[in-house]
C-alpha cells in the first residue's frame, strides 16, 4: 500500500460545496470566548486574520459575534474553498478574503488584534505558524486556536468509522490528523502554546455535542473529508460509499439517522513581546 501525500494547499480541491454544507459549526459559546478576550489596541477597531479560513464557516461566526466594526480577513490559499468563501460572505462588509499562508502572514508587524486558526492549524507548520502569529500581534492582541474533533471515546460507530481510514490509508493515525508533512499524529494546542516563549496566559475550553444525521448528512460529511477523498482514489467513489451506507445502517436508529459525538475546543494565548 503505497503512502497517500498530499499537498496541504489542494488536499480540499474539489471539497468545497461539500465542506460549505455538511461540516459542523462551532458552538458559539466558543467564538464568544474568543470575543471576550480579545482588545483592541487604543481607540482602533479589531483588525481580525483567520488563518485558513476554508470556506469561510468560521469567518462568518466571528463577523456574526464580534463588534461590526472588526474588521476580519480570512486567508485561504486553496482557490476552491476561497471562492466559496468569497459568495459566501457577499454582502458581509466587514469580511475580505485573499490568498495567503499560515507561514508567512499578510500584515505589518503589531498591527492584528486577533489571529484565528478554525480546524485548520493542523496544516500549518506550525513552528513557522506561531512566530507570524507573535509578529503580528499588537502587545494586547490574542492567537485562538480552534479544532473540532470525532469523539471516538463517546461513539462505537466512529471507532468503526476511524478503524476503516487507519486500514485504507497508509500512516493513519487514529484520534490523530495529518500535517504540512504528510503525517498523520495527535496534536496538543494547549501543550505547544504553553511550550513556546512566543506566549503567555494560555487557556482552553471545550464543549461536547451530539448530532443526529441522516444519510444524505452522514455521506456529505463524509465526502467533505480530505482522508475520504483518498480512499476515494484508491478504492473508487461506489465502493468506498458502499462501506459507509453499510457502516451507516449498522448504526441507524429507527428513526433512520445515526448519532455523531462531537468536541470542539479554543485554546488562547497573549504574544510575548521579543
Amino acid at each position: 500500500m503505497r503512502r497517500q501525500r498530499v499537498n496541504a494547499h489542494s488536499a480540499y480541491t474539489g471539497l468545497a460545496d461539500a465542506y460549505d454544507s455538511y461540516r459542523p459549526r462551532y458552538p458559539d459559546e466558543l467564538v464568544s470566548f474568543i470575543a471576550e478576550r480579545v482588545k483592541p489596541a487604543g481607540l482602533c477597531a479589531l483588525s481580525v486574520l483567520d488563518i485558513g479560513s476554508g470556506t469561510g464557516l468560521f469567518t462568518r461566526q466571528l463577523a456574526r459575534l464580534l463588534p461590526p466594526s472588526a474588521s476580519i480577513t480570512g486567508v485561504e490559499p486553496n482557490a476552491d474553498m476561497r471562492l466559496k468563501a468569497i459568495c459566501g460572505s457577499a454582502g458581509i462588509l466587514n469580511i475580505k478574503h485573499i490568498p495567503g499562508s499560515a507561514e508567512r502572514l499578510a500584515a505589518e508587524s503589531g498591527t492584528i488584534s486577533l489571529v484565528t486558526a478554525a480546524s485548520a492549524a493542523t496544516w500549518f507548520d506550525r513552528p513557522k505558524f506561531y512566530t507570524e502569529a507573535n509578529r503580528v500581534l499588537t502587545p494586547s492582541g490574542l492567537i485562538a486556536v480552534l479544532m473540532i474533533r470525532r469523539d471516538l471515546d463517546r461513539s462505537a460507530m466512529l471507532r468503526d468509522y476511524e478503524r476503516y481510514h487507519e486500514q485504507h490509508i497508509r500512516g493513519f493515525v487514529i484520534g490523530g490528523f495529518e500535517g504540512s508533512d504528510g503525517r498523520y499524529a495527535p496534536i496538543n494546542f494547549v501543550h505547544e502554546l504553553k511550550s513556546s516563549p512566543l506566549f503567555r496566559n494560555v487557556r482552553h475550553f471545550a464543549l461536547y455535542w451530539d448530532d443526529f444525521l441522516t444519510w444524505e448528512q452522514f455521506e456529505g460529511l463524509s465526502l467533505s473529508r480530505s482522508d475520504t477523498k483518498k480512499i476515494i482514489e484508491i478504492n473508487g467513489l461506489e465502493d468506498t460509499m458502499r462501506w459507509h451506507r453499510l457502516l451507516f445502517e449498522r448504526y441507524a436508529a429507527m428513526d433512520g439517522r445515526v448519532e455523531f459525538s462531537w468536541s470542539a475546543e479554543v485554546t488562547t494565548a497573549l504574544p510575548v513581546a521579543q
